[in-house]
């Protein structure tokens, strides 16, 4: 950030790290409310830096959702206001929230660090908490230790009205061709096969044979690998 805006800054001073506020007179608020927040909120956002720090996505919002559980109440607000002046990284003030859902799902850690946070970031909203853990648990005990689910097939999965091999092909590719181009047999068998199991629907009726017929039907792309 630029010295004439304002911004949290975290320094050590004598081996102990203190958070301060660079540009107060740059915020339209009075400066004791900043410090206030500052002084509330410091032990949390020097824990915040250090986790963006240490680690990568999803590791990274995993940690961050821990801090937020552990040092914030449920009222975000506050710490809202400081964030937005980090150099922390948040696409939106929803995603406070959505760091500690994902801690809350999974407070042992036991996530799987290969699944795109984009994917958990779909997880975590508040309405779908409930089954999402199921879902990830089929996910865990039927997929090879090597799969990981792609984040559009976790959409068609929410999407689909049903969990037909035709429902689910045709929502793949409304999907899915956006993200990775023409999906191949290949793909759509994986990505059908997926949804089916989200689903807990029996995965093994899904074969090439099945996709081909359903992307002839409805002229759509596929039937080669």
């Amino acid at each position: 950030m630029s010295s004439d805006q304002p911004n949290i800054i975290v320094e050590e001073i004598r081996g102990k790290k203190r958070v301060g506020f660079r540009g107060m007179e740059y915020i339209d608020k009075p400066e004791s409310e900043m410090r206030e927040l500052v002084e509330e909120f410091g032990d949390a956002i020097i824990a915040l830096y250090e986790a963006e720090k240490e680690y990568e996505s999803p590791d990274r919002q995993w940690h961050y959702g821990r801090v937020i559980d552990e040092h914030v109440d449920d009222d975000l607000s506050g710490l809202k206001q400081l964030w937005q002046y980090s150099t922390l990284e948040v696409v939106q003030k929803y995603d406070l929230k959505l760091y500690r859902n994902f801690y809350r799902l999974f407070p042992d850690g036991e996530y799987d660090s290969d699944y795109p946070w984009a994917m958990y970031s779909d997880m975590v909203k508040d309405k779908r908490m409930d089954e999402s853990r199921e879902v990830f648990d089929r996910l865990q005990t039927e997929l090879e230790d090597d799969e990981v689910p792609r984040t559009y097939e976790y959409r068609a999965y929410l999407k689909c009205d049903s969990y037909g091999v035709a429902q689910a092909v045709q929502t793949l590719h409304e999907l899915g061709e956006s993200q990775t181009g023409k999906l191949t047999t290949e793909r759509l068998i994986e990505g059908v096969k997926r949804i089916r199991i989200m689903a807990s629907e029996d995965p093994s009726v899904v074969t090439a044979e099945r996709i081909e017929s359903v992307c002839d039907a409805y002229h759509l792309s596929g039937g080669d690998s």
